[in-house]
């Protein structure tokens, strides 16, 4: 048999395989393992149309920095890695050089790219490393899935840092289910929009393939419908997939409360405890509320706890008008209970005989500390006595206060 076995070594080599016709081995028998610390060339001086050889690589070569080339053509690092044949032909002006793996060291890459149609029953497409092409596309005719649809690969007898890339290249309805690929869940809009693709390399020392995602920028126009008045969120105070939080109430604000995101007004609990916020409250007033407004008077705002004070900034009273006018004790105040003065007064707006709006006024006269009290509730009242007469009338108060940090 015409055949020369060539034992490589890291010294590199530089043969000449081709003499000229009849005058040179048919087929060459490679091995050797080794970390090149020089280049291997496999050159030929004579170049005759119909030249041919083979060469049978049984090596284990590592390259570093170095080359294998054969006829000019560079050899990749992972058919260096195993077994497999080299055919090689001068057709008058190039040599031809054509590589197949002897399919005993699996896989290697096979290069190129496959088109995959994904059925609507969806089910499990397994790949085999070395004979399912290394790029496969899902095309992008449109299909709507009736089933989950799955894609992995072999783990059997791969190599370390076998790659496949899988392209979704869109037009995939899910329909409720999933497609999974290596483990990576695609989303239902990446899967519909297209332009998403999962890295799949394998790694040797645990025996698993591992996926990364690459995709284009997600834009609004390529999300999937969301559920009215909601945002895209997690809700819980741990790592989880997003949800739509909905805000179902006119008037209220994505917040924190008690660890979880929630839809809400706006609570004292929103603001920095050194800063309080302004509330306002509308009191409405019968006619006998008013005719007992100096014995009993009424509560504005509850006591806020010690270090707290609450403070009128602005009052207003609204007499709607009855039958007959009060008479008597017409002033209107605010302050704090067992306060010796009041904070602020309406004089004389009691009496009205129609329908009228009076501002209140801060009270004049000598203010001493008794005024504003800690931790003591805000009323109000009528001075001097109970007013008389009146009927039918009533009033509405309207109160601005803050509470304030002593």
């Amino acid at each position: 048999m015409n055949l020369e076995k060539i034992a490589l070594t890291s010294a590199g080599a530089t043969l000449q395989p081709f003499l000229g016709i009849g005058n040179f081995y048919q087929s060459y028998y490679v091995s050797g393992t080794a970390t090149l610390t020089s280049n291997i060339s496999f050159t030929s001086n004579i170049s005759e149309q119909g030249g041919s050889y083979i060469i049978w690589w049984d090596a284990d070569i590592t390259l570093g920095t170095f080359s294998v080339t054969i006829e000019g053509q560079p050899i990749n690092q992972d058919s260096l890695n195993q077994g497999g044949i080299f055919t090689t032909y001068y057709n008058g002006t190039t040599w031809i050089v054509n590589y197949t793996a002897n399919g005993k060291d699996l896989p290697q890459e096979y290069r190129g790219v496959n088109n995959v149609a994904v059925p609507s029953g969806g089910g499990t497409l397994t790949l085999i490393a070395g004979i399912n092409k290394q790029y496969q596309r899902f095309s992008s005719s449109a299909v709507t899935l009736t089933s989950n649809y799955t894609v992995n690969a072999s783990a059997t007898a791969v190599k370390d840092g076998t790659i496949f890339v899988l392209d979704f290249s869109g037009g995939i309805t899910n329909n409720g289910n999933t497609v999974t690929a290596f483990g990576v869940i695609i989303p239902d809009a990446q899967a519909l929009a297209g332009g998403m693709a999962v890295i799949a390399t394998f790694d040797a020392t645990v025996n698993v393939w591992r996926a990364i995602t690459i995709n284009k920028p997600v834009t609004l126009s390529t999300l999937s419908n969301q559920a009215a008045l909601t945002v895209v969120g997690n809700a819980t105070n741990a790592s989880a997939a997003p949800t739509a939080i909905a805000i179902p109430t006119n008037g209220q604000l994505l917040k924190r409360k008690a660890n979880a995101l929630v839809a809400g007004l706006i609570e004292a609990e929103n603001f920095d405890a050194s800063i309080l916020p302004a509330t306002f409250v509308r009191i409405p007033l019968t006619n006998a509320q008013l005719l007992t407004g100096f014995s009993i008077g009424g509560k504005i705002a509850d006591a806020a706890g010690a270090g707290t004070m609450i403070v009128p900034i602005k009052a207003q009273l609204r007499i709607v008008f009855g039958s007959a006018a009060f008479t008597g004790n017409l002033n209107f105040f605010i302050g704090h209970t067992s306060a010796s003065n009041s904070i602020m007064r309406q004089v004389g707006g009691l009496g009205a005989a129609s329908t009228l709006m009076f501002d209140f006024s801060p009270t004049t006269g000598t203010i001493n500390t008794s005024q504003l009290i800690e931790n003591s509730s805000l009323n109000w009242g009528i001075e001097t006595g109970n007013p008389s007469a009146g009927t039918g009338t009533s009033a509405v108060l309207y109160v601005q206060y803050q509470t304030v940090l002593l």
